[in-house]
């Protein structure tokens, strides 16, 4: 019986094929075949050249380079499977469909595991079109403010050109490339990389995920500088019209902000506008003029706020008025009577002095401004005689008599010394 068994290679057969069905209902039983969906999985281009050296560039469209990949496998494989370890080639030179590309997807893990990998979206879509490159130089954006007493000086950026490829229906678009720097509060120089962007002709952003270009980092370096408020002084050249004065020069701006290092702010506390004159010749009115100041400013000092460099000037002008006011004949002083004669006025009405200043001035000139005196050296002869008085006004007064002032006077001659004039 015993070697009925031994020798039995029927029995023996079926033997193995019993622990071979038994071990597979086994395996399926504790890690079964199953199906598993995994997500984002990105696809990888290769053999790009195949596009580019016809003079072409591509541009992946529909989002068709991230996709989801069903993956067929025992359990304890897909549990242990990642999305980053399945990886999704689309290879140019598959290419068949003109904007089609095939995806194919293997696994970086488990393979003796995996029956089957089928992604979902078996292609890349893509728009082939037309390479086109610019250069452009790079703008500075300076947002926010820096510290008190401090401003924006000079701004450097390394490279200053960038050159771009991409498509041409995007290149076409771009109006300016250009990195954005935040100044806020800072008080001392920045040194930093900047990333571009690029902008279209309405400002707004255009992606840059098709674009090629050098380097992603842009040093860049943003002086700070302290700055300083100072004056503006301005003149007049030429005489105003007839009762005109020009009574004062108005500025807007009156003041400038001004930025340089400590030792160029030093000394610099106005500046004086020499060359351009306001020309107020015949003026009646107000004479309004626009002075580009930039010119006079030193050359290692610039202003803070560019809309300041154009000042207008305002020289105003004002008529003069007049105003008579009478003086007693007892305040004239008669000088050099000759000792043979004497003098008396004719009458005892004061005289009258007429004064031409601005209204604000003669409104506080009185008799006590004025001062009168009687030159009579050159008497030479008795009689009434008309003689001229001079007259003036005290030191500081802005204002002028006019025309002559006259009185009558009678010359006698005089049997002793001379005499003051009475009436």
């Amino acid at each position: 019986m015993r070697k009925k068994l031994t020798h039995n290679w029927g029995l023996k057969i079926i033997s193995v094929l019993f622990a071979i069905v038994l071990w597979l209902i086994v395996v399926n039983i504790v890690d079964p075949v199953e199906t598993k969906t995994f997500n984002n999985v990105h696809v990888t281009v290769e053999n790009e050249s195949v596009i580019k050296d016809q003079g072409k560039v591509y541009d992946i469209t529909d989002n068709s380079d991230t996709i989801s990949v069903s993956v067929k496998g025992r359990r304890s494989a897909l549990e242990a499977l990642k999305s980053t370890d399945l990886v999704a080639i689309a290879d140019m030179k598959e290419m068949i469909v003109k904007d089609s590309v095939p995806i194919d997807v293997t696994a970086s893990k488990y393979n003796d595991k995996i029956q089957d990998i089928s992604p979902k979206t078996r292609t890349l879509k893509i728009s082939i079109e037309d390479s086109a490159t610019k250069q452009f130089a790079i703008n500075t954006i300076i947002s926010g403010t820096p510290g008190d007493g401090y401003a924006v000086g000079d701004i450097t950026c390394n490279p200053s050109v960038l050159k771009v490829t991409g498509a041409a229906s995007v290149v076409n678009k771009i109006s300016k490339v250009a990195i954005t720097v935040d100044v806020e509060d800072m008080t001392t120089t920045i040194n930093a990389s900047y990333t571009p962007k690029f902008y279209d002709s309405d400002g707004d952003v255009i992606e840059s995920t098709s674009l090629e270009y050098k380097s992603d980092d842009i040093a860049v370096t943003v002086d700070l500088l302290k700055t300083k408020e100072i004056e503006l002084n301005f003149l007049t050249k030429g005489t105003p019209g007839d009762d005109y004065q020009c009574v004062g020069l108005v500025c807007s701006p009156d003041k400038i902000t001004v930025a340089g290092e400590d030792e160029d702010l030093a000394d610099l506390n106005e500046l004086d506008i020499n060359n351009d004159l306001i020309d107020i010749s015949d003026a009646t009115d107000n004479v309004q003029q626009i002075i580009d100041i930039t010119g006079y400013l030193p050359s290692a000092v610039r202003l803070v706020d560019s809309s300041e460099a154009s000042v207008l000037v305002t020289a105003i002008m004002e008529k003069l008025e007049t105003k008579s006011i009478e003086v007693a004949k007892s305040s004239i002083a008669l000088q050099n009577i000759p000792s043979k004669y004497s003098v008396n006025y004719a009458n005892n009405d004061n005289i009258v002095v007429t004064i031409k200043g601005l209204a604000e001035v003669l409104n506080d000139i009185t008799a006590g401004n004025i001062t009168a005196s009687l030159d009579l050296s050159g008497l030479k002869e008795t009689g009434t005689k008309v003689v001229t008085v001079a007259v003036s006004l005290t030191d500081g007064i802005e204002a002028s008599v006019v025309g002559e002032v006259t009185v009558n006077i009678v010359v006698t001659k005089s049997a002793t010394n001379a005499s003051g004039a009475k009436s």
